[in-house]
């Protein structure tokens, strides 16, 4: 992910740098929710990482993958961010359909 390093969760991840995220899509109602919780250390990402981390971002958000024709005020506002990764050691299916909060552990 990423985010401004002056970002009050940024700084809190300098602190203490644990953290926690769910991932699903988004559902109309709370018993189709499915979706991967995951917990676990972030770090900010290495400059040696950083292109590859950009370039799976702009596959996904081609605005930032073709910088060199974004508008202004995304180039400026990519130039003040830092890129983070949250590697987990925990990681959870999510299953409501199943019955509420009904969770499998995959990590």
């Amino acid at each position: 992910f990423l985010s401004s390093p002056t970002s009050r969760h940024a700084q809190h991840l300098a602190a203490n740098p644990r953290a926690a995220a769910a991932i699903h899509e988004d559902y109309r109602d709370w018993p189709d929710i499915k979706g991967v919780q995951l917990e676990g250390r972030v770090a900010e990402v290495g400059e040696g990482e950083a292109a590859r981390v950009r370039a799976l971002y702009g596959a996904k958000f081609p605005v930032v993958g073709k910088i060199a024709e974004a508008p202004p005020f995304i180039v400026a506002a990519l130039a003040r961010v830092r890129w983070y990764a949250l590697t987990p050691d925990a990681v959870h299916f999510v299953d409501n359909a199943a019955g509420f909060g009904r969770r499998a552990r995959l990590l």
